[in-house]
């Protein structure tokens, strides 16, 4: 057929079907471009809080994130950190090797020396190997044997009898290798067992610089730093049941069988009032010594306007000085740091260092 033969009324249908096959094209054309934009320019469904600083993000912030759209960085304003008055406090003057001081509630460090040196922290080791038991569910009226050699201490002995809230006692007031390492015995079927879940407990708080060889903390494979001990001291006070013996003052316990009663004072002379301070509060602390790690301290203590910080102390040059250099650098910090109106830890009760304390 000649082009020329094509009727007038077959070249209007033709013209007609071009132009709505091309506004057809159109359409799905700009359909598929507006769905496109519509995946980029507005994501998944997000919570009313993070849309809300997502659009003031947008309003705000000067720096421009993959293209022409600008996103601020989320940034929290709901905690705010003590302020520091006046020059940090020199370190050289401590003869602790490690030193940290951090808030309580905010987690800041308001002071530090070294905090991060790996080093044998001793008896502290008996505050991880305490959480490991409480997860054990202990039967506190339950009885146990006492096991260990001559030099995990005095104050009990192996072949005596005791309910297992009195060894817990001894462990954490009087510091007892041979209470932990009986508890820790009858808790699992073989010590490297306890010690195993006492590596564990570790990596499960963030104690990502320490390591455990045993429950009592005589040997120098029990390692840690000021920083992680940090961190045990704030978890483990946490619980009551530690939290009340390491500010038990003194404790008297009595074997199966036997009349004779077994005294023993907190290690910590703080506490005791053996060092003065004038702390509104105290949380509890423990102590540490080998001869490999020299002196250590841990301690949570309180102002009168309920601000709580966590002390640790390792490696002081003897007895007297983990616990002056503890006090002398809290009190630094309770008088030259600042809290916000709203800084108030709220913890557990603790002792009144105004009542107990001489």
């Amino acid at each position: 057929m000649n082009f020329l033969d094509i009727q007038p009324g077959a070249e209007r249908s033709n013209q007609w079907r071009n132009i709505v096959t091309i506004g057809v094209l159109v359409l799905a054309l700009s359909a598929g471009v507006f769905l496109y934009a519509g995946i980029h320019v507005f994501p998944q469904p997000v919570s009313s809080s993070a849309a809300k600083h997502t659009v003031a993000s947008i309003h705000t912030n000067k720096e421009k994130v993959g293209g022409d759209v600008t996103v601020a960085p989320p940034v929290s304003t709901s905690t705010q950190l003590p302020v520091l008055h006046g020059v940090m406090l020199s370190s050289t003057q401590f003869s602790a090797t490690s030193i940290i001081v951090k808030d309580e509630k905010t987690g800041a460090v308001l002071f530090s020396k070294n905090p991060f040196e790996v080093r044998p922290i001793a008896s502290i080791t008996k505050l991880i190997s305490a959480l490991v038991l409480l997860d054990e569910k202990p039967d506190w009226n339950a009885t146990t044997t006492v096991v260990g050699r001559d030099l995990y201490g005095v104050h009990i002995y192996p072949g005596q009898v005791y309910t297992n809230k009195q060894l817990w006692q001894a462990m954490l007031v009087a510091s007892s290798n041979r209470a932990i390492f009986s508890l820790a015995k009858h808790a699992t079927t073989s010590t490297s067992n306890f010690v195993t879940h006492m590596n564990e407990k570790a990596h499960e708080l963030g104690m990502n610089h320490s390591s455990f060889t045993d429950s009592t903390g005589l040997v120098d494979g029990d390692v840690s730093t000021a920083s992680d001990v940090a961190i045990l001291l704030k978890n483990a006070l946490q619980h009551p049941e530690i939290q009340k013996e390491l500010e038990t003052r003194d404790a008297t316990i009595i074997p199966e069988g036997k009349t004779v009663k077994v005294h023993m004072w907190n290690t910590d002379w703080l506490l005791l009032g053996w060092i003065p301070s004038d702390f509104a509060y105290f949380y509890g602390g423990k102590t540490g010594f080998i001869d490999d790690s020299l002196y250590n301290f841990a301690v949570q203590l309180g102002d009168s306007k309920g601000h709580i910080i966590d002390v640790v102390v390792l490696g002081a040059k003897d007895n007297k000085a983990r616990f002056t250099e503890a006090r002398d650098i809290a009190d630094w910090v309770f008088t030259h740091y600042t809290w916000p109106k709203n800084a108030i830890s709220v913890v557990h009760v603790a002792t009144s260092t105004t009542s107990t304390l001489h």
